[in-house]
């Protein structure tokens, strides 16, 4: 995606832990396996579940022990250990994948198992083409088809597990192309995430801490280098706007501030892991969500945006001019700043000056395309 993390938040209790782990074994169940836990993949997942049991599809998530949420009317099989306290845990968790996440896939699913994003590229590889060598039905989406570290390891680990899926699920006309061209079985659907509705309280306090007296704009996710996030505090400066940047390091936070003086610029600097529902309410009541990325598939922040009808404005990669309101063509501050400044002229009021109690998203129906899909396989 650059389905990038969005959010963690805590208090997953052992019960619920123990009654998913035994709806693990649905027959002619949807099988959603996304290890990762948190971020953005996995709250894509979350919505995907939704969106299936809405319509009456049995549907299991296999995740982390430790994953951020845990929702009602959804079937959860917490199967994999990140081993945060342990040592040597890159091999630790390599070994606890392949000897028992793996094999309990393999014995405990029946239907279809759809593999969620990456993991670590050759695990997941591994595991979609053991899984097809017993026979399962796997469909897999990649969600970035790329490297980010640019490694041609990594890269082409991708596109074999791509090649060894029975459907490849996609979420950007960029990336059905690119498979279809490969002469691979491919579907694209719109990239949903889970959104919760925010309470009246939270909707006020973000309210107040963002202010209605400038143009907000959001930069909402992982900060990484990539993001691109000085050229966002320029950008904004220039254009006279408040930039709110929210979300956890990694490995772009130093330089920002280092370059730039924050505490002199109308940058509000919200860097750690958030609650959900304190950043679904950034997210809805900025006034744009911008995405100034170098390379991306597709963008969670701007799915989030979308069902809270806020706009996004987005540099034209991959397939973010999909997903945006406001197309930029280049990474400069002038063009940058000129098309912020061009988006508030649209908006004479702040989406603050609007709030009247709670704030609900618009939440999608499963795709008619996939639940076609669905049919003839389950």
């Amino acid at each position: 995606m650059s389905s990038e993390g969005l959010a963690s938040s805590s208090g997953i209790g052992s019960q619920p832990r123990q009654e998913a782990r035994r709806t693990s074994r649905k027959a002619s169940a949807v099988h959603l396996v996304e290890v990762g836990g948190q971020g953005g993949v996995f709250q894509h997942t979350l919505a995907l579940a939704q969106q299936l049991a809405a319509e009456g599809i049995s549907t299991v998530i296999h995740t982390a022990d430790d994953c951020e949420l845990v929702l009602d009317g959804v079937d959860f099989c917490f199967c994999f250990s990140w081993q945060r306290s342990e040592v040597f845990r890159g091999p630790r968790i390599a070994l606890r994948y392949l000897l028992f996440t793996l094999p309990h896939l393999i014995r405990d699913t029946s239907g279809l198992v759809w593999v969620q994003g990456t993991f670590k590229s050759a695990l997941t590889y591994i595991a979609i083409r053991i899984l097809k060598a017993f026979n399962k039905r796997v469909f897999f989406s990649p969600h970035n088809m790329f490297s980010r570290r640019g490694s041609n390891l990594d890269f082409g680990f991708i596109w074999r597990s791509i090649s060894a899926a029975d459907l490849v699920v996609v979420y950007n006309g960029r990336d059905a192309r690119k498979v279809e061209e490969h002469r691979i079985s491919c579907l694209q659907i719109p990239l949903e995430m889970y959104t919760p509705t925010v309470n009246r309280e939270t909707a006020e306090k973000w309210a107040s801490r963002l202010g209605e007296d400038r143009f907000v704009v959001a930069s909402i996710g992982q900060i990484r280098p990539d993001k691109n996030i000085g050229l966002l505090v320029e950008s904004c400066a220039q254009a006279g706007a408040r930039l709110v940047v929210m979300g956890p390091d990694s490995g772009g936070a130093a330089e920002v501030q280092e370059r730039f003086p924050l505490a002199a610029l109308d940058v509000l600097w919200l860097e750690g892991y958030h609650d959900m529902e304190d950043l679904a309410a950034v997210t809805a009541l900025s006034d744009c969500v911008a995405l100034s990325y170098s390379l991306s598939s597709q963008s969670a922040a701007a799915s989030l945006a979308h069902a809270y009808g806020t706009a996004v404005i987005a540099h034209g990669t991959g397939g973010l001019d999909e997903q945006a309101d406001a197309v930029v063509s280049t990474l400069e501050v002038s063009d940058w700043s000129s098309a912020i400044k061009a988006l508030s002229e649209t908006m004479p009021r702040s989406k603050r000056s609007s709030l009247n109690g709670s704030i609900t998203p618009t939440i999608s129906r499963l795709p008619a395309s996939l639940r076609q899909t669905l049919e003839r396989v389950l």
